[in-house]
This record gives C-alpha cells, sequence and structure tokens, in this order.
C-alpha cells in the first residue's frame, strides 16, 4: 500500500475494488476488505449475514483458497476472523446439512465431521449419506494440521 500511496494510486485502487467487488468504505482498508469477502462468502450459509460484496467476491475467495502462493494468508485471515467474529457460538446453534457445501472456516470442517460421526456411531446416518458427504467435502478446502 506504501508504494500505491507513494505514487498516488490508491484512489485508483480502491475505485477498482469498487467496480470489481462492489466495495464500499467510508474508511478503506485492506483489514476491511477482507473482512467484507468473509462476510459475503458468509452471507451464503449464514442467514443473519449480509453480503457487502458482490458474486465476484464468492469466486475471489474461491481461487485464494485454492492458490498455492496465498492459500496461507487466507488460513491466516480465516482464524483470526472465526475467532474474532466467534465463529465456533454461530455453529453450536446449527444443524450441520446447511454447512456441508461450506469451508470458509476450518470450524465448520470439524463440526461437520463431529456431526457425521455422531450419526453414524447413533446409526440416525445411513452408511450411504455417509459416503455422500465425504464424496462432496473431498472437493473442499482442507485446512493443515
Amino acid at each position: 500500500m506504501e508504494q500505491a500511496e507513494k505514487f498516488n494510486l490508491l484512489d485508483f485502487f480502491w475505485k477498482g475494488l469498487e467496480r470489481q467487488y462492489g466495495y464500499l468504505s467510508d474508511a478503506p482498508s485492506i483489514e476491511d476488505f477482507v473482512k467484507a469477502l468473509f462476510q459475503t462468502q458468509s452471507s451464503t450459509f449464514l442467514p443473519r449475514e449480509k453480503a457487502r460484496l458482490n458474486r465476484e467476491a464468492i469466486v475471489f475467495v474461491k481461487r485464494w483458497k485454492d492458490s498455492a502462493r496465498f492459500q496461507q494468508l487466507f488460513e491466516h485471515f480465516s482464524r483470526q476472523l472465526a475467532g474474532e467474529w466467534q465463529v465456533e457460538k454461530w455453529l453450536e446453534t446449527m444443524n450441520a446439512d446447511p454447512l456441508a457445501d461450506q469451508d470458509l472456516f476450518e470450524l465448520i470442517g470439524q463440526k461437520i465431521l463431529s456431526e457425521l460421526k455422531k450419526g453414524v456411531l447413533s446409526e440416525t446416518t445411513s452408511l450411504q449419506e455417509a459416503r455422500a458427504l465425504i464424496e462432496q467435502w473431498k472437493q473442499k478446502y482442507w485446512y493443515p494440521k
């Protein structure tokens, strides 16, 4: 950002984010933009969240997760925002079914696996349902341990 500021390109940068993703802020910052990205992605599975950006932002987040070069940065922000936004508390009140297609936060995967285990052990989840969920999750983002 220092270089953009040095060459008087900050306005151009923020206007570019507005055009591409619909990002508007009274006090634009990279941190606020990242929060807007995560909030927009969260709005796809949390009804109480309102999307701040357009659908291009959702595509951007998917590409970000898949980028070998930048995925550590994605994981950093994901963990940071999961703590800041108390995602664990959100998940306590949610059924895993609407989350099955989500991988924005590592805690979502943990909840899905935990509920899958409970369902299989209590025999409330069939082997066929478990296999289907596992197949679906093969395509999702796996957070390294």
